[in-house]
């Protein structure tokens, strides 16, 4: 999305604006998800799923409008290595999951909460290998952040163009060994960053969300 100083406020107002109405939820995850994933036997929201939340921040960079994802620390945790948005488990001392969003940007990439202008969520998203319902936080900061890395749970961060994820030469399918089996993922990639499971499923969701409001000059098919 190319933006401008006049035009960015606007379309950041109508995407506040769209988020307060109903989501594409599932149906938008299916666009990005292993076919096996939603089929029978998924439970969307588990009575035991621990909450937890994720920062979906969009930020102006030169002309463009960008986001940001983080690799995470080989640890040899359930996510370890992985590309995903900033964010973790809901702690007691959080008011709600906006808040726990907001710490662990703070915590994980060094975004000062106060800068930052919460527009809404996303459909909340139920992580099976973790055990976690995750809420996504979507979340604009008017300038381009200085990130400072938690260094023993992040990797290193991956400044994102909204244009270049959103665009279909980013989509394609690969094969990933998971659990032992080889599964047919639908990915986003860009250049060297590969983006699937939970988080590409964030994605489409907010792509479609971006192309009802006409921030995109294509249709999703």
């Amino acid at each position: 999305m190319t933006t401008n100083h006049y035009i960015l406020p606007v379309a950041m107002a109508q995407l506040e604006s769209r988020l307060k109405q109903a989501l594409p939820g599932i149906e938008a995850h299916r666009l990005m998800v292993n076919k096996d994933r939603l089929g029978a036997g998924y439970n969307p929201n588990p009575e035991h799923a621990k909450k937890s939340a994720v920062m979906v921040l969009l930020f102006p960079k030169g002309k463009e409008l960008y986001t940001v994802v983080i690799q995470r620390t080989v640890d040899g945790g359930p996510h370890s290595g992985q590309i995903s948005f900033p964010g973790g488990k809901f702690e007691q001392e959080d008011l709600n999951l906006v808040e726990t969003a907001k710490r662990e940007c703070f915590e994980e990439i060094g975004i000062d909460p106060s800068k930052l202008k919460v527009l809404g969520a996303l459909s909340k998203l139920y992580i099976p290998v973790s055990n976690y319902m995750v809420q996504p936080v979507v979340a604009y900061l008017a300038n381009e952040p200085n990130f400072v890395l938690q260094r023993s749970e992040v990797q290193q961060v991956v400044l994102l163009p909204i244009d270049q994820v959103f665009s279909p030469s980013s989509k394609t399918v690969t094969s990933l060994k998971i659990k032992d089996n080889l599964l047919t993922v639908p990915v986003y990639l860009i250049e060297d960053c590969m983006i699937w499971g939970a988080t590409a499923m964030i994605f489409s969701e907010l792509e479609v969300v971006f192309e009802e409001i006409g921030l995109l000059e294509k249709s999703i098919k």
